[in-house]
């Protein structure tokens, strides 16, 4: 058994490594297909609902340009917080905004209905920023350094496949 220790003298022996990588590669495809098949099934409904393709479209413009704007202050905080508290506050930001969400989104008639999604994908992508950023910059505590690209392939894999399958289940 091979044992290589982290910056922090932490010991991470190849069989634990492996058991986080497995543990990685599921809850990277159930997040992630989760996630495509939700906002390809809100993309839908709002689509019937608006009847403007635009709406369809709008997580795809919404993400990359809070992504943009939210860069720089999430990679401070998440270098000077601790990232379990990050994730902690982070999940449960974005499950009240989606129980608010859920509970509001009735509330609404016809093209109304894309405030509360506007809201909804605002605090989503932002969460799924922290939560991204704050995975990248804890890798090196998960896995010893031989399985680093291991897991970050397997990672890209789980994404790669929840893309292809998303789709097809988010219509159902």
């Amino acid at each position: 058994m091979k044992i290589i220790s982290d910056k922090n003298n932490n010991i991470i022996t190849n069989r634990e490594s492996n058991i986080q990588i497995s543990k990685d590669f599921l809850s990277n495809f159930i997040s992630s297909l989760s996630g495509k098949m939700f906002s390809f099934g809100l993309g839908l409904m709002l689509l019937d609902q608006t009847r403007s393709a635009l709406s369809f479209g709008m997580n795809m413009l919404i993400s990359p340009i809070i992504g943009l704007l939210f860069l720089v202050p999430i990679g401070n905080i998440v270098d000077m917080v601790n990232h379990k508290k990050i994730l902690i506050y982070s999940m449960s930001l974005r499950m009240c905004a989606l129980l608010v969400f859920a509970f509001t989104i009735n509330r609404f008639p016809g093209a109304y209905k894309l405030i509360p999604v506007l809201l909804f994908l605002i605090i989503d992508s932002i969460s799924v920023n922290f939560s991204d950023v704050c995975y990248s910059a804890s890798i090196h505590e998960l896995v010893n350094t031989n399985r680093i690209q291991k897991l970050s392939s397997l990672t890209q894999t789980a994404t790669s496949i929840s893309s292809i399958l998303s789709p097809t289940l988010g219509i159902g």
